[in-house]
């Protein structure tokens, strides 16, 4: 039951800056402006020490040229302490495995996003470098790859035992994105992320690492 409703309130928390509210009341310049801001789309993969995952997000222009705010989630896949892919030497066919991964693990962290240009007088180019920040909620479920004895469970009943929790996460970056504004870009950012969660989520309770993400952007 717990499972179900943090499913709930992470789904509306991904859909409330998703959706719009309409007014039946006359727009104000301040209003006209902020619609007429150029948007980006980012969709963006990530590869970190601690898992893989892919996401999107939605930028708006600032009042400042320079600073970009904005909003998106990730979907990750949890490696666990001990997880590790082995090679058979005896296998014919060579086909990789797993092994020490107790659970399945996933998290989706739901962040609002800061991102900065640098040296805009100093660079002329079409290579622009940036710095970013994110917070916002996350939530991550453990589904049990197996029982005490070692069995493995199947896909429903694995599925039936997940527990989810819902904490907070971090970020910080920089990177570089490279191509016209105007049009696409692609990017590349380094960054620390950081969770910790109030009881273990699978393996342990502090999620830290490097992140790596590659980003499609497309302006519109």
């Amino acid at each position: 039951m717990k499972v179900h409703v943090t499913i709930l309130v992470v789904l509306i928390l991904l859909l409330i800056p998703l959706s719009g509210v309409s007014y039946s009341q006359e727009n104000s310049p301040d209003d006209m402006l902020k619609k007429k801001r150029p948007k980006q789309a980012d969709f963006f993969f990530n590869i970190s020490d601690t898992g893989i995952g892919a996401g999107m997000k939605i930028f708006y222009s600032a009042l400042n040229p320079d600073t970009k705010m904005g909003y998106g989630f990730m979907i990750s896949g949890i490696r666990g302490e001990n997880e590790a892919i082995v090679v058979d030497p005896f296998d014919p066919f060579g086909f990789p495995r797993k092994i020490g991964n107790n659970f399945f693990t996933l998290v989706i962290p739901v962040n609002f996003t800061i991102k900065k240009r640098l040296f805009r007088d100093t660079i002329d180019s079409n290579m622009r470098p940036f710095i970013v920040a994110e917070a916002g909620p996350v939530w991550g479920v453990a589904f049990p790859n197996r029982d005490a004895s070692g069995v493995d469970y199947g896909f429903g009943k694995k599925m039936g035992k997940g527990k989810g929790q819902i904490s907070g996460n971090v970020f910080a970056g920089f990177g570089v994105e490279v191509g016209s504004p105007e049009t696409r870009e692609i990017g590349l950012t380094i960054g620390f992320h950081y969770m910790r969660f109030p009881v273990a989520l699978g393996e342990r309770k502090d999620y830290a690492g490097i992140d790596l993400r590659f980003s499609f952007l497309s302006s519109f």
